[in-house]
């Protein structure tokens, strides 16, 4: 403070304006994750650190000052649950000037520290921070030469890199390989390793993190989860512990419960899966049964990640032994009174689990006999389970779709699920593009892929183009209609009125023009009864 009569010093330099580069990669971008950063725009992003392993010049890396917080919990130990050993991680959270980012630390860091690498906006990064804001002062096109002749090790040769500097970055991104050929039935080329090959791996955006504007305000649902049934809808925010309850797309109640508020951009968090009478919920912080009256009704404190709900009972994957996520795992079976089944635990790995023709249907992999092949299970609500014949087709390369028509989608294309396990001939015709994903709502279907002119992505990198949601018909699978997408829905569902999907914290309806996006529904009105805090325990 200056005393009385006394001019304040003005000699002092202003603050140099903090800048941060940042690499946005290319999959985030064209996955609908990021929107194409362009010079001028306001972004918000959720960052992760990649420390570099080499020592060459790199225009996207650079040496940073943060500190770092390893999280109380152990190590990640890659292989664990398979039998192999790789290197332990340390989950770790980097808290710079006015940045924050995640980082899978190869070593335990606490406090104060320097590291040299880049900061990344990608799929699987920031999931745990805050996202940082900044105005894009320039944009950089990145052509990386990628090293891919030794085998599972792919490096980048820096000496080849080149920037190219745009206004905007592209929608699409140039690989450095054909993304179909026509003459293979899987549509993919094969790549050659013999030298090295160039690739738009992202763009390289400054970042002025002090010219931005204040944050907007959060409103008071950020949808994060969705489900309907008949009439009913019910949306769960994606932090909060809070779930709206719509009837007819008319808010009529809230619920909320002593739950955790779930960390910033958790990609496991709350899922609701709704019936008849009520709707089940699950997620970190265990499973509820939220009724049409406002009640909340805590079944287990058990977190549970991978569940489905058939006829009002509710399946789920879970460790026979609470607090070990590494050891065997068991299929629970829940009624809507709370009374529960569990299957004998089993050797293989489950992959996906769906509710199909009023049961379950789970895909699994590395069954006892050792083969590491995959088979389909068929599970019925009161616990009868059917064992399918062994598949051929990798497990990572196979989408499940449930509903009261499943599909097997793998490289040939959508195959139909039989009622004995075996699968069916791939669904033939035209407007069948490559499956990116798929999800149902009783006899109703949904797939998401590109556009279905044999494109994947369009062939034009640059053509801001969007992706298809596509409903097919319960009987043979043709596509009837279409809604045009910007992203991967989180989930996508259907009630009374018609289909909803949610994306981006939106909820989006069915357009009446085939193609077109959807249209923006309001959760969150005023409530014309509101009912809270109506927890009741059962364990």
């Amino acid at each position: 403070m200056s005393s009385p009569g006394r001019t304040p010093d003005t000699s002092r330099p202003p603050r140099p304006r903090r800048l941060l580069p940042v690499l946005v990669s290319a999959t985030a971008i064209e996955d609908g994750q990021v929107r194409p950063p362009r010079v001028g725009a306001v972004v918000r992003l959720r960052l992760g650190f990649r420390e570099s392993r080499y020592d060459e010049p790199d225009a996207t890396v650079s040496t940073v000052r943060v500190r770092a917080e390893t999280r109380s919990e152990p190590p990640q130990l890659p292989g664990r649950r398979s039998g192999t050993t790789g290197q332990p991680h340390w989950p770790t959270r980097l808290y710079g000037d006015a940045w924050q980012a995640t980082w899978s630390a190869p070593r335990p860091v606490v406090g104060e520290v320097e590291l040299r690498g880049t900061v990344v906006a990608d799929l699987m990064t920031g999931g745990t921070v805050q996202p940082t804001r900044g105005r894009v002062t320039r944009v950089q096109v990145v052509d990386e030469a990628l090293d891919c002749r030794e085998p599972g090790d792919t490096r980048t040769v820096p000496a080849l890199q080149r920037l190219r500097e745009v206004e905007q970055a592209p929608r699409w991104f140039h690989r450095g390989v054909p993304w179909r050929d026509p003459a293979r039935s899987s549509g993919w080329q094969p790549v050659d390793h013999a030298e090295p090959r160039t690739e738009e791996t992202g763009v390289l955006v400054h970042l002025d993190l002090d010219d931005v504007p204040p944050a907007p305000l959060r409103p008071a649902l950020v949808p994060g989860a969705l489900d309907a049934h008949g009439p009913d809808l019910w949306v769960a925010d994606e932090r909060l512990p809070l779930v709206v309850h719509l009837r007819d797309r008319r808010l009529t109640t809230e619920l909320r419960w002593p739950g955790a508020v779930l960390d910033p951009g958790r990609s496991r968090g709350r899922r609701l899966l709704a019936d008849a009478a009520g709707c089940w919920l699950t997620g970190p912080d265990g499973v509820h049964r939220l009724g049409p009256d406002g009640s909340v009704r805590q079944v287990s404190d058990t977190p549970v990640w991978t569940s489905a709900a058939a006829a009002g009972t509710l399946a789920t994957h879970l460790p026979q032994r609470p607090g070990d996520p590494l050891g065997p795992h068991v299929l629970r079976l829940w009624s809507p009174a709370g009374t529960t089944l569990d299957l004998p635990p089993a050797q293989w790995t489950l992959r996906s689990l769906v509710s199909a023709r009023g049961g379950f249907l789970v895909l699994v992999s590395g069954p006892p006999d050792g083969t590491g092949l995959v088979r389909l299970l068929s599970l019925d609500t009161a616990g009868g389970m059917l064992h399918g014949p062994p598949l051929t087709t990798p497990w990572h390369g196979l989408l499940l779709v449930g509903g009261a028509g499943p599909l097997l989608v793998d490289e040939t294309g959508q195959r139909p699920v039989h009622a004995d396990l075996t699968l069916g001939r791939a669904l033939t015709g035209a407007g069948r593009p490559r499956v990116l994903a798929g999800w149902a709502a009783g006899r109703r279907r949904w797939t998401l892929s590109h556009t279905p002119d044999g494109s994947d992505p369009p062939a034009d990198p640059d053509v801001d183009r969007w992706w298809l949601l596509t409903e097919l018909d319960p009987q043979d699978g043709r596509p009837v209609a279409r809604a045009a997408v910007d992203a991967v829905p989180a989930a996508v569902t259907a009630d009374s009125t018609g289909p909803l999907w949610l994306v981006g914290g939106r909820v989006l309806a069915w357009p009446a023009t085939d193609g077109a996006p959807g249209i923006p529904l309001d959760v969150a009105a005023p409530p014309t009864g509101v009912a809270g805090d109506s927890t009741t325990p059962d364990c």
